[in-house]
């Protein structure tokens, strides 16, 4: 059982299942065997999270993405026999490390008639697989990030599986109760289960330019913004349902899950520049109606604009955390993780490699950093060699213990005073 050592921690942070037993991959020492697991959460007062009781920590890793996209790379035993090899082997250079599960529906859940689910998949083997690869990543000492659903890359046909359970009600609640119950019920004290990501770019799979009286569903900004890369959304209870779902599991044991929806774009996280948090508590609670179905921390993607060869004015590589006022005035705040960015999309190369990449977010109050994407698939991606020199180049930083290639650390950004007067340009800018 986990014991936490300080009463400060279980007044102001959330906790969360997370746990991890030393923070390198050496063989633990006689005296850090001796020693309680960590617990990661996210603390109430600020925009952090702790791990090992007290310790600010920032989050190094990278994205897992599909070996298979076409089938996804778990359940009907496609783990035991496909992906296991490929995934377990990316596995070993990590800390943390973010796993996309259904993808568009195409292998997983189980779809019966007329778009409702009916399991987790055809042989029942996606629970077991999942428990195999949390397993293998407790060994390496990684904490895993499961991301439900991706958004980014819409396949015609295939995407009509998660078009269903967006537009219907009945759908998403038979996906809740047949698939993401048993699913998080199993693996939800696994020591290596870090958290959930509803969703990857929800953006991409929603109603476009939408006009609406309530602010939270009219996105028309994202066409001013976002000149035509990516389409909006209109009513958000896809994420509300889920995360209260997981939510109401964790409560019953007295835990607290760490809940995201990584965004394509800052734009739809924050409320300067015109833009607004359509992830913010209240839009999420008044689309479906679940006052419990929020998130534990933000998460976005940072890419150039590709055919300006430059990031956009408000990307995260050009501001602090704290320019973002994410939670208006009515939220504390919270954790920002830039879920995905790489040297390859990070422009200009010569301003912006990985290593300037994951210094700027360790040193400018963000609290984690994922390359995109682990296996290098796709012109978009960095090679493996190149993601692994950014993660690493956080070894010896405050606080950071680093294996081969995994980095977990303390950013001393992150506790920058709210009376503190920030300089106009980040730090190393």
């Amino acid at each position: 059982m986990i014991e936490v050592g300080s009463k400060n921690l279980i007044r102001d942070c959330l906790m969360s299942v997370v746990k991890s037993q030393s923070l390198n991959h050496a063989e633990p020492t006689s005296a850090q065997k001796g020693k309680k697991r960590g617990i990661l959460a996210v603390c109430k007062k600020n925009s952090q999270f702790l791990c090992n009781d007290e310790q600010p920590t920032f989050l190094v890793g990278a994205n897992q993405a599909w070996f298979n996209y076409a089938t996804g790379d778990f359940g009907n035993r496609l783990y035991f026999t496909i992906s296991m090899i490929p995934l377990q082997t990316y596995l070993t250079t990590l800390k943390a490390a973010g796993l996309f599960l259904h993808i568009e529906g195409q292998g997983t859940p189980m779809f019966g008639p007329g778009g409702t689910v009916i399991g987790t998949d055809l042989q029942q083997s996606l629970i077991p697989e999942l428990m195999e690869y949390l397993k293998f990543a407790h060994m390496n000492q990684i904490f895993v990030f499961i991301c439900l659903w991706n958004g980014a890359y819409v396949t015609p046909v295939i995407n009509e599986r998660l078009h269903g359970l967006i537009k219907d009600e009945v759908n998403l609640q038979s996906y809740i109760l047949t698939a993401l119950t048993p699913i998080v019920t199993a693996v939800m004290n696994e020591p290596a289960m870090a958290g959930w990501d509803i969703i990857n770019q929800p953006e991409g799979v929603m109603k476009r330019n939408v006009t609406d009286k309530n602010p939270c569903w009219d996105n028309t900004f994202l066409e001013l913004k976002s000149s035509g890369r990516a389409i909006g959304w209109a009513k958000e209870l896809f994420i509300n349902l889920q995360a209260s779902a997981i939510r109401k599991l964790y409560k019953a044991q007295n835990k607290e899950p760490l809940i995201t929806a990584s965004s394509f774009n800052i734009i739809t996280n924050t409320f300067q520049w015109n833009c607004k948090n359509l992830y913010h508590d209240y839009c999420l609670n008044i689309s479906g109606g679940a006052d419990d179905g929020y998130l534990s921390f933000w998460s976005t993607y940072s890419f150039d604009i590709k055919s300006e060869g430059r990031y956009d004015d408000w990307a995260p590589f050009n501001h602090y955390y704290t320019e973002y006022h994410m939670g208006g005035d009515h939220l504390p705040p919270r954790p920002l993780v830039i879920a995905g960015f790489n040297q390859v999309r990070g422009r200009p190369h010569s301003k912006w490699d990985i290593v300037k990449q994951f210094n700027h977010l360790y040193s400018n109050g963000y609290s984690g950093g994922w390359t995109w994407q682990m296996n290098a698939q796709g012109p978009d991606t960095d090679d493996w060699i190149t993601q692994a020199k950014g993660i690493s180049s956080l070894s010896g930083k405050y606080g950071v213990t680093v294996g081969p290639f995994g980095a977990l650390s303390s950013p001393l950004g992150s506790l920058i005073p709210k009376n503190l007067t920030i300089p106009a340009s980040p730090v190393g800018k």
